[in-house]
């Protein structure tokens, strides 16, 4: 299977934002607005928020950052394998260890704001 050609379809955030993060020095910004266009990789955050999501993608900024990473790596290993398209074990595949962890940290971090918020 192979990512669309098109890594922004359907991704509704301005251009200005996916360029800026493009340039962004955080690979978690980066991968989260604007994917790796190089890697055919799109934006996590075009299917998982924050924001909006689609339809069958979870939220991720309520999950735990240890949770996300395992998931990630479950995806990449193709031990999880509830993508019908397997789209997440073709993006996860392509993703470093590092790039899996500032991913987790980045949407992890809003759900330590929404524990301390009580939600």
């Amino acid at each position: 299977m192979t990512i669309s050609s098109n890594p922004y379809r359907g991704f509704r955030f301005p251009r200005e934002v996916i360029e800026h993060a493009l340039r962004e020095d955080n690979p978690a910004i980066r991968l989260v607005f604007a994917g790796d266009p190089a890697r055919g990789i799109p934006p996590c955050a075009a299917c998982h928020g924050p924001g909006d999501h689609k339809l069958g993608a979870p939220q991720l900024k309520t999950q735990q950052p240890a949770y996300i990473e395992r998931q990630l790596a479950a995806f990449a290993q193709g031990f999880r394998q509830n993508d019908i398209n397997e789209q997440m074990r073709t993006i996860a595949a392509q993703l470093t260890p590092d790039e899996m962890r500032v991913v987790a940290e980045f949407y992890g971090a809003g759900a330590a704001v929404a524990q301390m918020a009580g939600q």
